[in-house]
């Protein structure tokens, strides 16, 4: 799906379940563009769910029959984390460079984009984040794909962090 430089973006595929997204307004910025995707329900529920416990267990000590307070959420494992593995999660290489949020600013942003649905890898090259976006294609890609399929589009857009 290509596109000229005079012409506008009026919708995109979601990158998860490739849903058609149009936002309210077509003039609206990338950071408004991607309020329009879906919320990820699984971490609205866990949220709203250990909210009424009042206190967060962390997951690995968990699985070594272990009980403490949870302070941190690695989005790429997908598990809370206390203060100790946190810091233990950030020694290890290939954990070192996963997204981890204080589990007090998802509390406070439960619309953030954090809880958005959005993969972060790039369907085409699943080892790569996604890092760009593609006007001229209308598509989420990584550095990879651009030599591959990107090399003549004229709109390509860092995303922010």
């Amino acid at each position: 799906m290509g596109r000229n430089k005079e012409s506008k973006l009026t919708q995109f595929s979601c990158p998860v379940c490739r849903s058609v997204v149009i936002p309210k307004n077509n003039k609206a910025t990338l950071d408004e563009w991607s309020a329009a995707l879906q919320n990820n329900l699984f971490l609205s529920n866990m949220i709203a769910r250990n909210k009424d416990d009042n206190q967060q267990v962390c997951g690995a000590c968990k699985r070594h029959q272990q009980q403490s307070l949870a302070k941190f959420w690695c989005k790429e494992c997908d598990e809370t984390l206390c203060e100790k593995c946190n810091t233990m999660h950030s020694w290890v290489k290939l954990s070192s460079i996963h997204p981890v949020v204080k589990l007090e600013k998802l509390e406070s942003n439960t619309s953030g984009i954090d809880l958005h649905a959005v993969s972060e890898h790039c369907n085409t090259h699943p080892k790569n984040n996604i890092e760009l976006f593609c006007f001229n294609h209308e598509q989420l890609c990584c550095i990879q794909c651009v030599p591959l399929n990107h090399r003549c589009c004229k709109t390509l857009n860092q995303l922010k962090k």
